[in-house]
């Protein structure tokens, strides 16, 4: 019988920042994105599950980021 890897908890933690970016944080975004690209490297190399989380956590806090970024530089109004 063989086991399988634990979930990365990388990639669940870039997922949770992510979430957490989109609606107070918006520069954790950018911590969530990285923790989850490094979730991935964790995944593809057989050390761990969670692969989804990781597309998902780079896919919301990426856009995330640059919407918080685009709406420091626009004029209040």
């Amino acid at each position: 019988m063989t086991t399988r890897p634990p979930i990365s908890r990388q990639a669940a933690s870039g997922l949770v920042l992510a979430c957490i970016s989109q609606f107070f944080f918006g520069f954790l975004g950018v911590v969530g994105a990285a923790l989850c690209l490094r979730g991935l490297r964790e995944v593809r190399r057989g050390n761990a599950r969670g692969r989804w989380l990781g597309i998902a956590g780079a896919a919301i806090g990426l856009p995330s980021s640059i919407f918080y970024v685009v709406s420091l530089f626009l004029p209040n109004s």
